[in-house]
């Protein structure tokens, strides 16, 4: 059965405060991606989205007597932790599967007040992936900046120490990033989430008619549903619901991981001569050719695989290609596809 948030939420007894609700449903493509996997088992936990909510709505859902740890500080960590395992045991080889549980793991959750940090999970996990990750704070919160700086850089680093790819694992960091800081001082608690125009429904997602990229993660999003963050990045969100804002930049994620944009070559942005090399042949793919000669600049030298052209390659191919002239030119190459449903299906 399809259920609502709020009727999810009255079947648990559950009770929602102010605080930036429902962002627990801003990073659906992450929930929903952890809820294929987790599962309802032994321990009893509820659906993951219980996890994102206040410490009394997620308290609430954690009365079965077979969970043993009813501290809803850990709630997140407890749910993370078997979706790894569940990874691990049906996914075999899968580190997407991982990928998504990490990412769920350093999602924010919701608190009593705009600007009001939550408390750290007082869980050790028992997959090392997730040891080390914590979530995001509110963006209001004192030191919240640094703090999900941190978060996100840990992410990406994680994400690329089990074998995702470093361009990837850059998107991936940047899609668990939060809003840009409310005002304490607002009593509504709403802040700059994600909403429904104060319908808890779920129904945050947008229809977009055609494959789009993501401007902040280069990420391909197909046409279909997207999660509402999505949509305000990319200017299709018709209810003006607030955007991602990453408190690490993209080059300094890709500097963190070693991916594209961060290579050492030689070429001098913007200086490139293709085809002034001594045989018209040039080193593309290997060669080590003079500074100036690369085509960095020109859109040949991008994410580090650019093709030299006829000439002095400039390191074309191996990563290095003039990317000291090239830092604010990246090229995200897309290697996965993020789809979610409109309204994810919760149980009690």
């Amino acid at each position: 059965m399809k259920l609502t948030l709020a009727s999810v939420l009255a079947i648990a007894g559950a009770t929602v405060t102010l605080a930036e609700v429902p962002q627990e449903h801003s990073h659906d493509l992450i929930v929903n991606a952890v809820r294929t996997t987790f599962q309802q088992d032994a321990q009893g936990f509820p659906d993951p989205i219980f996890a994102l909510l206040g410490n009394a709505a997620a308290g609430n859902a954690l009365t079965s007597a077979n969970v043993q740890d009813k501290n809803p500080d850990n709630l997140q960590t407890n749910i993370a932790d078997q979706t790894v395992t569940n990874c691990k045991q049906n996914k075999p080889g899968d580190t997407l599967c991982i990928a998504r549980a990490i990412q769920f793991r350093a999602l924010e959750r919701n608190t009593g007040r705009v600007g009001q940090p939550s408390n750290p999970s007082q869980k050790q996990p028992v997959n090392a992936e997730l040891r080390g990750i914590e979530q995001h704070q509110d963006p209001a919160a004192p030191g919240a900046s640094a703090t999900n700086k941190a978060i996100e850089l840990t992410v990406a680093k994680r994400l690329v120490s089990i074998g995702i790819d470093p361009n990837t694992a850059v998107s991936m960091a940047l899609e668990t990033a939060t809003f840009a800081p409310g005002d304490p001082n607002d009593n509504t608690g709403k802040g700059n989430a994600c909403d429904t125009n104060g319908q808890l429904d779920g129904q945050i997602n947008i229809q977009l008619a055609k494959d789009t990229v993501d401007p902040i993660t280069g990420t391909l999003v197909k046409a279909g549903t997207i999660d509402c963050i999505t949509a305000a990045d990319l200017g299709m969100d018709p209810n003006n619901r607030s955007k991602r804002v990453p408190s690490a930049s993209k080059q300094e994620l890709l500097a963190a991981v070693g991916g594209a944009g961060n290579g050492n070559g030689n070429g001098n942005a913007g200086n490139g001569n293709a085809g002034n090399g001594n045989t018209g042949k040039g080193n593309g793919g290997n060669g080590n050719g003079n500074a100036g000669n690369g085509n960095a600049g020109n859109g040949n030298g991008n994410a580090g695989n650019g093709n030299g052209k006829g000439g002095n390659g400039g390191n074309a191919g191996n990563g290095n290609n003039g990317n000291n002239g090239n830092n604010g030119i990246l090229t995200m190459t897309v290697t996965k596809i993020a789809t979610v449903t409109i309204c994810p299906t919760a149980t009690a």
